[in-house]
């Protein structure tokens, strides 16, 4: 029994020496967990890498960059250079080719442009053609001289390669070149935007009168640049005078005995009359209050009819009409937030169309949250745009985040009374309107205790938080 045990002893000592002997080679032929690096911290010569610190770092040791001498080139954040190369780190670390570390530095403090003692370089890009001593800026423009040529700066690619160049214009004169706006010029012969020519206008004679109109020795253009980049020959005639304007959509315009808005003329308009019903004082020849075409300075009379953003009001009367609304909006946001309401004596308009039923003895309208004025009310109504909110009662209602019109809380496009919730001008059944709130995205979300909204109906929850803002 004894001898027994004393095999049993042996045997489990014997597995056990196994055991351990097995884990040792498993230890060895398991891949190991890779031990955590931390990177070293950035040298002290180098600033904005830290926003991607490991990734930028890692790059630069790929293209052999000595880190021990790594640093920003002075006006820069985004050149570094060692005792060997330079580098552009934006969006992701590449050698300059060919540039001298030695010399480089940033071109006329501009943290974009580089130059050493051969080249000019944009983006970490080299500009052969440029002669780095006599380079030099048109001011205001991309457009660029030296010596020898003119050069307009093209993006590379700029939604995946955030990088320019420049693009060398051959044709164009650098003895008589000159700036018309920030993304024009000419010279002798032509005008050219965005580096290209455009044959049919007379460089020589070429200027602005005010964006979006121009004129050369022919006559007048329309030339805007957004939403896009048209070129419009309006008439041969002048002299020119502009009323309300904006750089992309124009505005009111007399040239000779013509009235246009944008490029299209009114019919019948009297240029010798034309006026501007002005927010603030009712009218002005050339308008120099907070209005901006498209919102707040669109009605125009010539004394005999009443026009918005050039259309003919049928049924206004130019004797009795006038803007309303303005004396709600003093000292708020009135860039966004213009009064498009109009009254005359026997009707209430909205964006030059007629709000049927609406009483204009009695009608003012409502300041509604990043929506200007889309709602008002008279002695019976209430009102949205030129629609009757039918239901709504007058001593109860009220517009969500009303007194409220500034960026960041578009809630303007619902409201309440003691009884009900309205999206726009429609009654929402089932809201309840003492729990109701807005929620974020474009006015168009709201919730009560029970239900979610999306213009006005049943939806289902979104990742939508409630506005705060004001």
């Amino acid at each position: 029994m004894q001898y027994l045990n004393k095999i049993k002893i042996v045997l489990f000592i014997i597995l056990i020496i196994f055991v351990l002997f097995l884990l040792l080679i498993l230890s060895k032929t398991l891949p190991k967990t890779p031990e955590k690096i931390t990177p070293p911290s950035p040298p002290s010569s180098i600033v904005n890498v830290t926003w991607n610190y490991e990734a930028t770092m890692r790059g630069l040791g790929t293209l052999g960059a000595d880190i021990s001498t790594l640093k920003n080139v002075a006006g820069s954040e985004d050149y570094l250079k060692d005792r060997n190369a330079v580098y552009w780190i934006f969006p992701y670390p590449r050698k300059v080719e060919g540039a001298d570390a030695a010399t480089f530095e940033t071109w006329d403090g501009n943290s974009l442009y580089g130059k050493d003692k051969n080249h000019i370089y944009i983006t970490g890009i080299v500009s052969p053609e440029v002669d780095p001593v006599t380079f030099t800026s048109i001011e205001g423009t991309p457009y660029f001289r030296d010596k020898n040529a003119i050069y307009f700066k093209v993006a590379v690619d700029i939604s995946t390669d955030y990088r320019y160049k420049l693009e060398k214009i051959s044709e164009v004169d650098s003895k008589t070149v000159r700036k018309i706006t920030d993304n024009i010029i000419a010279d002798g012969k032509n005008v050219y935007r965005d580096g290209k020519a455009i044959p049919s206008l007379d460089g020589m004679s070429f200027n602005l009168i005010e964006k979006p109109y121009y004129s050369d020795r022919n006559g007048v253009y329309f030339m805007a640049d957004y939403p896009t980049k048209t070129i419009t020959f309006l008439t041969p005639f002048f002299p020119v005078k502009i009323f309300t304007n904006d750089s992309s959509e124009g505005g009111y315009v007399a040239i000779g005995d013509t009235v246009y808005f944008g490029t299209t003329t009114i019919p019948g308009a009297r240029s010798t009359s034309l006026k501007i019903y002005d927010a603030e004082t009712g009218y002005g020849e050339k308008n120099t209050s907070p209005c901006v075409v498209k919102s707040g300075c669109p009605y125009a009379t010539d004394g005999q009819s009443v026009f918005y953003l050039g259309k003919k009001i049928k049924v206004a009367d130019p004797k009795t009409f006038a803007l309303v609304g303005y004396g709600l909006l003093q000292g708020r946001d009135l860039d966004s937030n213009q009064p498009q309401y109009a009254v005359d004596n026997s009707h209430v308009y909205y964006q030059g169309e007629v709000v049927e039923k609406a009483d204009p003895t009695t009608f003012i309208p409502l300041v509604s949250g990043g929506y200007y004025f889309e709602y008002g009310r008279d002695a019976h109504s209430v009102y949205w745009k030129t629609k009757q909110i039918e239901g709504a009662d007058l001593e109860t209602f009220s517009i969500f985040n009303g007194q409220q019109p500034y960026e960041g809380c578009t809630a303007g496009r619902y409201s309440k009374d003691a009884t009900a919730v309205y999206y726009q001008d429609i009654r929402i059944l089932g809201a309840d309107p003492k729990t109701f709130k807005v929620k974020i995205g474009a006015g168009s979300y709201g919730e009560d205790a029970l239900h979610f909204y999306k213009e006005g109906h049943l939806a289902n929850p979104g990742e939508f938080k409630v506005c705060e803002y004001g």
